[in-house]
């Protein structure tokens, strides 16, 4: 169920630079000068006011123009020379300590800029213009609160002042008050209708409150405004890709790097595009593009490593994520993406990533928040405990399948639910997830120290994570202990390595006692009848006849992503092939859209052997129904490893597929074997790959047991606790109560 981090950068936001104040009075040369400046005439401009200083070498008034002037030509040391100059002349107007702020804030000496501002009040303490420069460089300096007092405090002075309110809108969509900054910003559009970086401001700030149709019409008439502006283009084609409108996305990305080949936001945006719609091999050239641009951006880097890892290429991928952590340390992500890697390959050894695990939660966890937080929690072992649920996939994702039956089935008399949503993109399936719990938070605009504080505060007892080290996961607010009890459960297939996290939810088939418990972190908690409960998707269509029947021969299938095929599997399969006469192999992924990778695909079987005439290899089918429909032209579903499938097995057994698996060293490669068991079917769990081999052949030479199994195996499922969650939530309600009575205790 695991989805590696893509880094996407987001939402530019648009702060305008800073309005300078008038000089003092000069002379009539240095007035013309002001002019030229004012429209631009640089050269002119500089021509007068060194014609000022070849009369007066030393002239305050025109040391400051021309250091200004220098400014506005991009020469920003020469320019602070030059006003440093002026000051030593004499005492300083506020303009000249304005002014100093501004060249300084570019240089990014901020602190210096800081007290050049505050200088400026000093001197005028009613000029608005000085305290909206002194708010650009508190919330430069990371002090968003200090710098939404200063805006208020010029608008006091100003109340027209649009590019005030605007910055002010940009500042409270970064604390997440989105209401007010939506307030702001229409005020600074009614006071500046065409303001271009207000509406892109505001379009962000509606996108934060769920109203993308007019956050869209915000972002076009930005677009309309400055149609020459990358930056308008790329926050258009961010929100329309966020509501899966992805071929207009891809326009808006195309057409900002056409304006500004050097937007790399809109490149790696593009290149994300583009891989999540399967066309990996266009993806990889972009972020190509950005590292031929920009050698050291970690991102691109990154994407690139992930993009290798989704086409199949693990030995790359990992090689690459290995790189950018050695050159970004400190990114908890990249370090989650090496962990994902790593279990795609049977290269990898169950110690050594057990290890790995263990280095990432040195250097993300323990070691950066020590010490032990204290709860206010009431210690009554027996009384209603508050389960909070954090999740970045509360949407259509393989998570929900699993999390769904948990939350609405969860006794009341028992447990309250929370659920704390890092979800970025809600959709219908976020509505319904919502509906069954009893409190709901979203938290993805949140930093994990304050979604962390936000938990502490609902008095959480047991919170539980379902991301593990899975994209956008929030392994963060469990390294800061935020419930007095932490487990982490279903969406990832390993430890997470922090000791902050006390619980795995697991069962004795994925995780065998003794033998498993030494690669773990956390207290294994072996639930009694399997480790999740499965909804199947409410537009499942019916069950389909054997397709043997009609085809002449067998069909061997796969919907596990490409990611999971290793060369080992290919080998096994093309066997299989081989001594299944009249066989077929059908996989099916979005990746197969790519041609390069189709073509990639058909060569790994060839060199094992296998005729590319019998593999079918097709790309996603739009809507859960047309995906599941597929279903009815497979006989055999044929399991991958090391790292098996968990959605893609429980789909094929709900549409009347068996299952073929190979059980593995690790829960990733033994899921198989816990699913197999759950619907009585242990005997298509192979132990090694030679039995691997023979279970498939020896299944696909039984037609009887074909047919029964596909006319039973969705009755099968809907009497195991696979899919009953009346029966399944209250063993994970009881684990949760033994958990809570331990801490009770202690």
């Amino acid at each position: 169920m695991g989805h590696p981090v893509k880094v996407c950068v987001f939402m530019k936001k648009n702060i305008p630079v800073e309005e300078n104040k008038t000089f003092l009075p000069v002379p009539d040369a240095l007035q013309q000068a002001l002019v030229h400046q004012r429209a631009g005439r640089l050269m002119q401009a500089e021509e007068l006011c060194n014609a000022v200083l070849r009369r007066e070498p030393e002239h305050p008034d025109a040391l400051h123009l021309l250091g200004m002037i220098r400014f506005q030509g991009g020469e920003g040391e020469a320019a602070r020379e030059l006003i440093a100059r002026a000051f030593d002349r004499g005492p300083a107007s506020a303009p000249m300590h304005s002014n100093m702020g501004v060249v300084l804030k570019s240089l990014g000496r901020l602190m210096e800029a800081r007290e050049a501002f505050l200088k400026a009040i000093e001197l005028e303490p009613s000029v608005a213009e000085h305290y909206f420069n002194l708010a650009n460089v508190n919330h430069q300096l990371g002090d968003p609160a200090e710098a939404c007092r200063l805006y208020h405090r010029a608008l006091q002075l100003k109340p027209g002042y649009a590019a005030a309110r605007n910055n002010l809108g940009v500042v409270l969509v970064d604390r997440g008050e989105y209401d007010e900054a939506v307030e702001q910003l229409r005020e600074a559009l009614r006071l500046r209708p065409n303001f271009a970086e207000a509406c892109s401001n505001l379009g962000n700030a509606l996108r934060n409150c769920g109203k993308p149709d007019e956050a869209i019409r915000w972002y076009e008439q930005a677009v309309q405004l400055q149609p020459a502006a990358a930056e308008g283009y790329y926050n258009l084609g961010c929100l329309l890709q966020d509501v899966r409108r992805v071929d207009e996305a891809r326009d808006c990305f195309h057409k900002a790097v056409t304006i500004d080949f050097a937007c790399l936001p809109a490149r790696n945006n593009l290149g994300n595009l583009l891989a999540d719609q399967g066309l990996l091999s266009k993806a990889v050239q972009q972020y190509k593009k950005i590292i031929d641009q920009d050698p050291g951006n970690l991102e691109a880097h990154n994407n690139l490593g992930t993009a290798f890892k989704d086409q199949g290429n693990i030995g790359a991928a990992i090689t690459i994520h290995r790189r950018v952590l050695l050159q970004q340390p400190d990114s908890p992500a990249v370090h989650s993406n090496l962990l994902l890697d790593m279990h795609y390959t049977d290269e990898t050894d169950p110690e050594e990533l057990f290890r790995e695990h263990v280095r990432w939660a040195e250097r993300h966890g323990a070691a950066r928040y020590p010490g032990q937080v204290q709860f206010a929690n009431r210690p009554d072992p027996e009384r209603v405990v508050r389960v909070g649920y954090v999740s970045p996939d509360f949407c259509f994702h393989s998570v929900a399948f699993f999390a769904e039956p948990l939350l609405q089935g969860h006794d009341r008399s028992c447990c309250k639910v929370y659920c704390y949503s890092a979800t970025r993109r809600a959709d219908a399936m976020t509505g319904r997830l919502r509906g069954h719990a009893d409190v709901w938070r979203d938290i993805h605009h949140m930093d994990d120290e304050t979604a962390a504080a936000l938990i502490r505060e609902d008095d959480i007892d047991i919170l539980v994570d379902l991301a593990g080290h899975t994209a956008h996961n929030r392994l963060g607010i469990f390294a800061r202990r935020a419930a007095p009890v932490q487990a982490t459960y279903i969406g990832y297939p390993d430890t997470t390595g922090l000791a902050a996290m006390d619980y795995r939810l697991v069962d004795a088939c994925t995780d065998p006692p003794e033998e498993a418990d030494r690669f773990c972190t956390e207290e294994l908690v072996r639930l009694p009848d399997g480790f999740l409960c499965y909804r199947p998707p409410a537009g499942a269509p019916p069950v389909a006849g054997p397709p043997v029947e009609a085809a002449g021969g067998i069909t061997f299938g796969s919907f596990n992503n490409v990611a999971k095929i290793t060369p080992g599997a290919v080998s096994l399969w093309s066997e299989i092939l081989s001594r299944v006469p009249g066989s077929r192999l059908f996989l099916k992924s979005k990746v197969f859209n790519d041609p390069r990778i189709r073509k990639h695909f058909l060569n790994l079987f060839t060199r094992q052997g296998a005729d590319p005439a019998l593999l079918m290899l097709e790309a996603n089918i739009p809507g859960i129904a047309g995906h599941l429909e597929q279903y009815g032209r497979v006989d055999i579903a044929l399991d991958t490893f090391p790292y098996n499938g968990t959605t893609t097995t429980c789909e094929a057994l709900w549409m009347g597929v068996p299952v073929i698996s190979l059980a593995g060293k690790t829960h990733a490669g033994r899921v198989g074997i816990s699913l197999l068991n759950r619907v009585e079917l242990a005997d298509l769990a192979a132990s090694s790959p030679e039995k691997y081999v023979e279970t498939a052949v020896r299944l696909a030479g039984d037609l009887e047991r074909l047919r029964d199994l596909r006319g039973g195996l969705r009755e099968r499922m809907q009497q195991s606790t696979l899919t009953d969650q009346s029966r399944f939530v209250p063993h994970l309600e009881q684990a949760y109560r033994r958990m809570w009575r331990t801490w009770c205790r202690n």
